[in-house]
């Protein structure tokens, strides 16, 4: 981790087994490592016995490690909802490589904005100006962002640039501003094999709640 300054002592949501592992020990105060599908879930759980971290991975229950500083967690985009984050409230959330599926990225940006809305209230009542389909699902969860709300993080390839612009017109519908911080925060090359890994092809983008 080269950047560990900006994960110390917060509390972190990444469905990357390995980056979770590392934030541990970074000092990131929790981290959550979330997927859908219960194959990966089972692979964080090795991945965790292997760092000489127990794990019971299940559908129904999060599992608490190392005294709490990390879960397990399943989450289906399609099936999220405020309720399952109530509790949660990251102040991070980190994906790779998820903008891939036009067909899941309505649900990824709604995920998104529960996540990044987590550490505010809930709206007790929905707002109507806003008329496009993935606005109206998503508008309980927008209230007004600050300068200290959470941010994501999305390191990701650009296979498919209509399947990418579909994700950025989902991302300004649902009042969420997009940031390229791919040159700004290059990565240092401290590892001998990381010199012939091509990076050219990756990006990395910032979400946050568009201020008012």
């Amino acid at each position: 981790m080269i950047s560990r300054a900006v994960f110390v002592d917060k509390q972190v949501g990444s469905g990357v087994g390995l980056v979770g592992i590392l934030l541990a020990y970074v000092k990131a105060s929790k981290v959550i490592l979330s997927d859908g599908d219960m194959s990966t879930l089972a692979n964080m759980k090795l991945n965790l016995e292997l760092n000489h971290l127990s794990a019971e991975t299940e559908r129904s229950q999060c599992t608490t490690l190392l005294s709490r500083l990390i879960q397990c967690k399943y989450l289906s985009w399609e099936f999220a909802s405020a309720s399952d984050f109530q509790e949660i409230r990251p102040e991070i959330i980190l994906g790779a490589d998820v903008i891939y599926d036009p067909l899941c990225l309505p649900h990824l940006i709604r995920v998104l904005v529960l996540l990044l809305n987590s550490r505010k209230p809930i709206p007790q009542q929905n707002k109507t100006c806003c008329k496009s389909p993935v606005s109206e699902n998503i508008s309980e969860s927008i209230t007004e962002a600050s300068k200290e709300g959470s941010i994501a993080y999305i390191a990701t390839v650009i296979r498919n640039e209509d399947t990418f612009n579909y994700f950025l017109k989902l991302a300004k519908e649902a009042h969420l501003n997009v940031v390229d911080i791919t040159e700004t925060r290059k990565p240092f090359s401290f590892l001998p094999y990381m010199i012939t890994y091509v990076r050219s092809s990756i990006r990395l983008f910032t979400l946050s709640l568009l201020q008012d």
